[in-house]
Protein backbone atom coordinates (compact mmCIF):
# COMPACT_ATOMS: atom_id res chain seq x y z
CA UNK A 1 0.00 0.00 0.00
CA UNK A 2 1.12 3.36 -0.89
CA UNK A 3 2.21 5.51 2.01
CA UNK A 4 2.76 9.19 1.56
CA UNK A 5 6.16 10.65 2.32
CA UNK A 6 6.56 12.20 5.72
CA UNK A 7 7.43 15.80 6.00
CA UNK A 8 10.63 16.92 7.56
CA UNK A 9 8.69 18.14 10.57
CA UNK A 10 7.18 14.70 11.05
CA UNK A 11 10.59 13.07 10.78
CA UNK A 12 11.87 15.34 13.45
CA UNK A 13 8.95 14.54 15.71
CA UNK A 14 9.50 10.77 15.47
CA UNK A 15 13.32 10.83 15.51
CA UNK A 16 15.09 9.49 18.61
CA UNK A 17 16.72 12.21 20.65
CA UNK A 18 20.52 12.22 20.34
CA UNK A 19 22.78 12.11 23.37
CA UNK A 20 24.21 15.44 24.41
CA UNK A 21 27.95 15.41 23.85
CA UNK A 22 30.17 15.87 26.86
CA UNK A 23 32.11 19.03 27.27
CA UNK A 24 35.30 17.09 26.55
CA UNK A 25 34.06 15.86 23.19
CA UNK A 26 32.22 18.90 21.94
CA UNK A 27 32.77 19.76 18.31
CA UNK A 28 34.79 22.77 17.39
CA UNK A 29 32.52 25.74 16.72
CA UNK A 30 32.37 27.01 13.19
CA UNK A 31 32.37 30.63 12.22
CA UNK A 32 30.70 31.47 8.96
CA UNK A 33 31.81 34.37 6.92
CA UNK A 34 30.94 35.47 3.46
CA UNK A 35 31.94 32.66 1.10
CA UNK A 36 34.23 30.89 3.59
CA UNK A 37 34.08 28.65 6.60
CA UNK A 38 36.67 29.05 9.37
CA UNK A 39 37.23 26.86 12.38
CA UNK A 40 37.59 28.66 15.71
CA UNK A 41 40.87 27.55 17.28
CA UNK A 42 40.19 29.07 20.68
CA UNK A 43 40.13 26.53 23.52
CA UNK A 44 36.70 25.56 24.76
CA UNK A 45 35.25 23.96 27.83
CA UNK A 46 37.63 22.94 30.58
CA UNK A 47 40.60 23.00 28.23
CA UNK A 48 41.05 26.76 28.55
CA UNK A 49 41.77 26.84 32.27
CA UNK A 50 44.10 23.84 31.95
CA UNK A 51 46.07 25.46 29.13
CA UNK A 52 46.09 28.74 31.06
CA UNK A 53 47.66 27.08 34.07
CA UNK A 54 50.35 25.57 31.88
CA UNK A 55 51.30 28.96 30.42
CA UNK A 56 51.33 30.61 33.85
CA UNK A 57 53.63 27.90 35.18
CA UNK A 58 56.14 28.40 32.37
CA UNK A 59 56.28 32.14 33.09
CA UNK A 60 57.01 31.45 36.73
CA UNK A 61 59.82 29.10 35.75
CA UNK A 62 61.37 31.76 33.51
CA UNK A 63 61.04 34.40 36.26
CA UNK A 64 62.66 32.11 38.81
CA UNK A 65 65.46 31.36 36.35
CA UNK A 66 66.15 35.08 35.73
CA UNK A 67 66.01 35.79 39.48
CA UNK A 68 68.47 32.98 40.18
CA UNK A 69 70.94 34.32 37.60
CA UNK A 70 70.66 37.86 39.03
CA UNK A 71 71.35 36.57 42.54
CA UNK A 72 74.40 34.66 41.33
CA UNK A 73 75.78 37.72 39.52
CA UNK A 74 75.19 39.91 42.57
CA UNK A 75 76.89 37.36 44.81
CA UNK A 76 79.95 37.30 42.54
CA UNK A 77 80.14 41.11 42.49
CA UNK A 78 79.83 41.34 46.28
CA UNK A 79 82.54 38.69 46.68
CA UNK A 80 84.85 40.58 44.31
CA UNK A 81 84.30 43.86 46.17
CA UNK A 82 84.93 42.18 49.51
CA UNK A 83 88.13 40.63 48.17
CA UNK A 84 89.36 43.99 46.86
CA UNK A 85 88.54 45.73 50.14
CA UNK A 86 90.23 42.94 52.10
CA UNK A 87 93.37 43.20 49.96
CA UNK A 88 93.45 46.99 50.37
CA UNK A 89 92.97 46.74 54.12
CA UNK A 90 95.73 44.13 54.42
CA UNK A 91 98.03 46.23 52.23
CA UNK A 92 97.38 49.45 54.11
CA UNK A 93 97.60 47.55 57.38
CA UNK A 94 101.04 46.19 56.53
CA UNK A 95 102.28 49.51 55.17
CA UNK A 96 100.81 51.70 57.89
CA UNK A 97 102.05 49.40 60.64
CA UNK A 98 105.46 50.93 59.95
CA UNK A 99 104.28 54.33 61.17
CA UNK A 100 106.17 55.26 64.30
CA UNK A 101 104.57 55.99 67.62
CA UNK A 102 105.57 59.14 69.40
CA UNK A 103 108.94 59.22 71.15
CA UNK A 104 109.62 62.59 72.73
CA UNK A 105 112.96 63.64 74.11
CA UNK A 106 112.56 66.94 75.93
CA UNK A 107 114.79 69.65 74.55
CA UNK A 108 115.57 71.31 77.84
CA UNK A 109 113.77 74.52 76.86
CA UNK A 110 113.23 76.69 79.91
CA UNK A 111 109.51 77.34 80.20
CA UNK A 112 109.87 80.06 82.78
CA UNK A 113 111.31 83.55 82.66
CA UNK A 114 110.11 84.53 79.19
CA UNK A 115 107.91 87.60 78.99
CA UNK A 116 107.66 87.67 82.76
CA UNK A 117 106.25 91.20 82.68
CA UNK A 118 103.17 90.15 80.65
CA UNK A 119 100.12 88.68 82.30
CA UNK A 120 97.93 86.78 79.86
CA UNK A 121 94.23 86.58 80.69
CA UNK A 122 92.40 83.26 80.53
CA UNK A 123 89.46 82.55 78.26
CA UNK A 124 86.00 83.75 79.19
CA UNK A 125 83.57 81.04 80.31
CA UNK A 126 81.48 81.76 77.22
CA UNK A 127 84.04 80.15 74.89
CA UNK A 128 82.55 76.74 74.16
CA UNK A 129 83.62 74.34 71.47
CA UNK A 130 80.65 72.92 69.49
CA UNK A 131 79.56 69.42 70.39
CA UNK A 132 81.63 66.72 68.72
CA UNK A 133 80.24 65.57 65.39
CA UNK A 134 81.25 62.80 63.01
CA UNK A 135 80.95 65.26 60.12
CA UNK A 136 84.07 67.18 61.19
CA UNK A 137 87.45 65.67 62.05
CA UNK A 138 90.33 67.84 63.31
CA UNK A 139 93.87 66.46 63.06
CA UNK A 140 96.90 68.47 64.20
CA UNK A 141 99.82 68.42 61.76
CA UNK A 142 103.10 69.15 63.53
CA UNK A 143 106.23 70.03 61.60
CA UNK A 144 109.39 69.45 63.63
CA UNK A 145 112.34 71.51 62.43
CA UNK A 146 115.18 69.08 63.03
CA UNK A 147 118.16 68.24 60.83
CA UNK A 148 117.88 64.54 61.71
CA UNK A 149 115.71 62.31 59.53
CA UNK A 150 114.96 59.95 62.44
CA UNK A 151 114.02 62.47 65.14
CA UNK A 152 110.53 63.70 65.99
CA UNK A 153 111.58 65.77 68.98
CA UNK A 154 112.25 69.49 69.09
CA UNK A 155 110.43 72.74 68.61
CA UNK A 156 107.16 72.47 66.71
CA UNK A 157 107.88 75.20 64.17
CA UNK A 158 104.80 74.31 62.16
CA UNK A 159 101.37 73.69 63.73
CA UNK A 160 98.50 73.29 61.30
CA UNK A 161 95.04 71.99 62.14
CA UNK A 162 93.69 69.96 59.22
CA UNK A 163 89.91 70.07 59.54
CA UNK A 164 88.07 67.54 57.34
CA UNK A 165 84.59 68.99 56.84
CA UNK A 166 82.26 66.40 55.32
CA UNK A 167 79.31 68.81 55.31
CA UNK A 168 80.89 71.33 52.94
CA UNK A 169 83.25 68.81 51.26
CA UNK A 170 86.29 70.85 52.29
CA UNK A 171 89.65 70.37 53.95
CA UNK A 172 90.34 73.53 55.94
CA UNK A 173 93.89 74.34 56.99
CA UNK A 174 94.42 76.54 60.03
CA UNK A 175 97.95 77.63 60.98
CA UNK A 176 99.10 78.73 64.45
CA UNK A 177 102.08 81.04 64.72
CA UNK A 178 104.96 79.39 66.57
CA UNK A 179 105.91 82.63 68.38
CA UNK A 180 102.43 83.15 69.83
CA UNK A 181 102.71 83.84 73.56
CA UNK A 182 100.46 81.39 75.42
CA UNK A 183 99.74 79.84 78.78
CA UNK A 184 101.21 76.33 79.01
CA UNK A 185 99.97 73.85 81.64
CA UNK A 186 102.65 71.86 83.47
CA UNK A 187 102.78 69.63 86.55
CA UNK A 188 103.93 72.62 88.55
CA UNK A 189 101.22 74.96 87.34
CA UNK A 190 100.69 77.25 84.38
CA UNK A 191 103.66 79.03 82.83
CA UNK A 192 103.85 81.46 79.90
CA UNK A 193 106.02 80.86 76.88
CA UNK A 194 106.09 80.62 73.10
CA UNK A 195 103.63 78.11 71.73
CA UNK A 196 106.28 75.98 69.98
CA UNK A 197 107.89 75.21 73.38
CA UNK A 198 104.91 73.12 74.52
CA UNK A 199 105.60 70.18 72.21
CA UNK A 200 109.36 70.31 72.76
CA UNK A 201 109.00 69.95 76.52
CA UNK A 202 105.95 67.72 76.89
CA UNK A 203 105.08 66.16 73.55
CA UNK A 204 101.67 66.15 71.97
CA UNK A 205 99.76 65.89 75.25
CA UNK A 206 101.17 69.15 76.57
CA UNK A 207 100.60 70.82 73.22
CA UNK A 208 97.00 69.56 73.14
CA UNK A 209 96.44 70.86 76.68
CA UNK A 210 97.84 74.21 75.53
CA UNK A 211 95.38 74.36 72.62
CA UNK A 212 92.48 73.62 74.95
CA UNK A 213 93.58 76.16 77.57
CA UNK A 214 94.22 79.04 75.16
CA UNK A 215 91.76 78.44 72.30
CA UNK A 216 89.07 76.10 73.65
CA UNK A 217 89.87 73.55 70.94
CA UNK A 218 90.03 69.81 71.67
CA UNK A 219 92.59 67.85 69.65
CA UNK A 220 92.82 64.08 70.04
CA UNK A 221 94.78 63.07 66.95
CA UNK A 222 98.03 64.32 65.50
CA UNK A 223 100.59 63.54 62.82
CA UNK A 224 104.19 64.70 63.23
CA UNK A 225 106.21 65.26 60.06
CA UNK A 226 109.96 65.63 60.04
CA UNK A 227 110.87 68.71 57.98
CA UNK A 228 114.04 67.09 56.68
CA UNK A 229 112.06 64.09 55.43
CA UNK A 230 109.65 66.42 53.63
CA UNK A 231 112.31 66.83 50.93
CA UNK A 232 112.19 63.10 50.11
CA UNK A 233 108.39 63.14 50.09
CA UNK A 234 108.32 65.97 47.53
CA UNK A 235 110.97 64.24 45.42
CA UNK A 236 108.82 61.10 45.40
CA UNK A 237 106.16 62.99 43.37
CA UNK A 238 108.75 64.58 41.09
CA UNK A 239 109.01 67.97 42.79
CA UNK A 240 106.50 70.81 42.92
CA UNK A 241 105.70 73.86 40.78
CA UNK A 242 105.61 76.69 43.32
CA UNK A 243 104.55 80.34 42.82
CA UNK A 244 107.68 81.97 44.30
CA UNK A 245 108.46 85.66 44.12
CA UNK A 246 111.77 87.12 42.96
CA UNK A 247 112.58 88.07 46.56
CA UNK A 248 111.83 84.55 47.80
CA UNK A 249 114.05 82.98 45.13
CA UNK A 250 117.11 84.62 46.72
CA UNK A 251 116.50 82.61 49.91
CA UNK A 252 116.20 79.21 48.18
CA UNK A 253 119.53 77.42 47.79
CA UNK A 254 120.15 75.25 44.76
CA UNK A 255 121.29 72.06 46.51
CA UNK A 256 121.95 70.58 49.95
CA UNK A 257 125.04 71.89 51.70
CA UNK A 258 124.55 75.39 50.32
CA UNK A 259 122.84 78.36 51.91
CA UNK A 260 121.20 81.20 50.08
CA UNK A 261 122.17 83.89 50.53
CA UNK A 262 125.14 84.03 49.94
CA UNK A 263 125.36 80.81 47.89
CA UNK A 264 123.75 80.58 44.42
CA UNK A 265 119.98 80.52 44.57
CA UNK A 266 117.07 79.25 42.49
CA UNK A 267 116.18 81.24 39.39
CA UNK A 268 112.54 82.18 39.11
CA UNK A 269 110.83 80.98 35.91
CA UNK A 270 107.57 82.83 35.39
CA UNK A 271 104.54 82.45 37.62
CA UNK A 272 105.46 78.90 38.65
CA UNK A 273 108.98 77.67 39.37
CA UNK A 274 109.77 73.96 39.61
CA UNK A 275 111.43 73.11 42.93
CA UNK A 276 113.07 69.91 44.10
CA UNK A 277 112.32 68.47 47.51
CA UNK A 278 115.26 70.25 49.11
CA UNK A 279 114.34 73.55 47.47
CA UNK A 280 110.70 73.18 48.57
CA UNK A 281 111.78 72.80 52.20
CA UNK A 282 114.03 75.86 51.80
CA UNK A 283 111.01 77.78 50.54
CA UNK A 284 108.85 76.65 53.48
CA UNK A 285 111.59 77.63 55.95
CA UNK A 286 112.10 81.23 54.77
CA UNK A 287 111.93 83.33 57.93
CA UNK A 288 114.11 86.41 57.48
CA UNK A 289 112.44 87.88 54.40
CA UNK A 290 109.12 89.01 55.84
CA UNK A 291 107.21 87.62 58.81
CA UNK A 292 106.07 84.45 60.53
CA UNK A 293 102.59 85.07 59.11
CA UNK A 294 103.85 84.79 55.53
CA UNK A 295 105.96 81.79 56.53
CA UNK A 296 102.87 79.88 57.69
CA UNK A 297 101.17 80.74 54.40
CA UNK A 298 104.12 79.24 52.49
CA UNK A 299 103.74 76.04 54.51
CA UNK A 300 100.04 75.86 53.68
CA UNK A 301 100.89 76.43 50.02
CA UNK A 302 103.30 73.48 50.05
CA UNK A 303 100.72 71.20 51.68
CA UNK A 304 98.06 72.20 49.16
CA UNK A 305 100.37 71.71 46.17
CA UNK A 306 101.56 68.35 47.51
CA UNK A 307 97.97 67.19 48.10
CA UNK A 308 96.91 68.16 44.58
CA UNK A 309 99.99 66.54 43.04
CA UNK A 310 99.57 63.23 44.86
CA UNK A 311 95.91 62.76 43.93
CA UNK A 312 96.77 62.96 40.21
CA UNK A 313 99.47 60.29 40.36
CA UNK A 314 99.27 56.66 39.26
CA UNK A 315 98.80 53.91 41.83
CA UNK A 316 102.47 52.78 41.67
CA UNK A 317 103.60 56.37 42.29
CA UNK A 318 101.15 56.77 45.18
CA UNK A 319 102.49 53.55 46.68
CA UNK A 320 106.05 54.89 46.38
CA UNK A 321 105.03 58.19 47.99
CA UNK A 322 103.29 56.34 50.82
CA UNK A 323 106.32 54.16 51.49
CA UNK A 324 108.57 57.23 51.53
CA UNK A 325 106.25 59.30 53.70
CA UNK A 326 105.86 56.74 56.47
CA UNK A 327 109.56 56.88 57.30
CA UNK A 328 109.19 60.51 58.34
CA UNK A 329 105.84 60.37 60.12
CA UNK A 330 104.88 59.74 63.74
CA UNK A 331 101.31 59.65 65.05
CA UNK A 332 99.03 58.50 67.85
CA UNK A 333 96.39 57.24 65.41
CA UNK A 334 95.67 53.52 65.52
CA UNK A 335 96.34 51.24 62.58
CA UNK A 336 92.60 50.94 61.95
CA UNK A 337 92.18 54.73 61.95
CA UNK A 338 95.07 55.12 59.52
CA UNK A 339 93.65 52.47 57.19
CA UNK A 340 90.24 54.18 57.25
CA UNK A 341 91.83 57.61 56.65
CA UNK A 342 93.91 56.28 53.75
CA UNK A 343 91.05 54.46 51.98
CA UNK A 344 88.59 57.32 52.47
CA UNK A 345 91.29 59.77 51.43
CA UNK A 346 91.73 58.07 48.06
CA UNK A 347 88.03 57.54 47.41
CA UNK A 348 86.45 60.68 48.87
CA UNK A 349 88.74 63.32 50.36
CA UNK A 350 90.77 63.61 47.14
CA UNK A 351 87.69 65.33 45.65
CA UNK A 352 87.42 67.90 48.44
CA UNK A 353 88.39 71.54 48.07
CA UNK A 354 91.42 72.60 50.13
CA UNK A 355 90.88 75.95 51.88
CA UNK A 356 94.03 77.83 52.92
CA UNK A 357 94.96 81.30 54.14
CA UNK A 358 93.63 81.32 57.71
CA UNK A 359 96.05 81.71 60.60
CA UNK A 360 95.91 82.41 64.33
CA UNK A 361 96.16 85.16 65.28
CA UNK A 362 94.67 87.09 62.40
CA UNK A 363 95.99 90.45 61.28
CA UNK A 364 95.05 93.16 63.76
CA UNK A 365 94.44 90.70 66.63
CA UNK A 366 97.96 90.85 68.07
CA UNK A 367 100.89 93.09 68.91
CA UNK A 368 104.61 92.46 68.85
CA UNK A 369 106.76 92.49 71.99
CA UNK A 370 110.55 92.15 72.17
CA UNK A 371 111.61 89.85 74.97
CA UNK A 372 115.29 89.89 76.07
CA UNK A 373 115.42 86.06 76.16
CA UNK A 374 113.04 84.90 73.45
CA UNK A 375 113.24 87.78 71.00
CA UNK A 376 110.02 88.73 69.22
CA UNK A 377 106.85 87.26 70.70
CA UNK A 378 103.29 87.58 69.40
CA UNK A 379 100.85 88.66 72.09
CA UNK A 380 97.09 88.33 71.51
CA UNK A 381 95.08 91.51 72.04
CA UNK A 382 91.97 89.58 73.08
CA UNK A 383 92.46 85.81 73.52
CA UNK A 384 88.71 85.19 73.93
CA UNK A 385 87.79 87.00 70.70
CA UNK A 386 90.55 85.14 68.84
CA UNK A 387 89.30 81.78 70.12
CA UNK A 388 85.70 82.49 69.14
CA UNK A 389 86.65 83.46 65.57
CA UNK A 390 88.84 80.39 65.21
CA UNK A 391 86.07 78.03 66.38
CA UNK A 392 83.60 79.70 64.03
CA UNK A 393 85.98 79.12 61.12
CA UNK A 394 86.32 75.43 61.91
CA UNK A 395 82.68 74.68 62.68
CA UNK A 396 80.70 77.11 60.52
Amino acid sequence: MYEPKKSSAQHAAHAKPKAKPSSASRSVPVRKTAGTVKFDTKPVGRLAPQQGRAVSGSKKVRKKSRHSVAVQILSVLVSMVMCIVSVLMVYFGVVLSRVRSETIVTSGVDLSGIGSGIDLPGLDPGVNEPQATSDITNILLIGVDTRSTTSFSGLSDSMIVMSINRIHKEIRLLSFLRDTYVRIPTKNGIVQNKMNAAYATGGFQRLADTFKLNFGLTLDKYIVVNFTGLADIVDAVGGLDVPISEAESHYIALKPGTYAPPDPHVQRTGDMTHLTGFQTVEYARIRHLDSDFVRTQRQQTVLNLLFNKVKTQSLPTIQSVLNTTLKYVSTNMTEGELVSLAITGFSEYSKYKVVTGYHVPEDGDWHDVMDPKAGDIVVLNNPTATAKKMLAYLYS
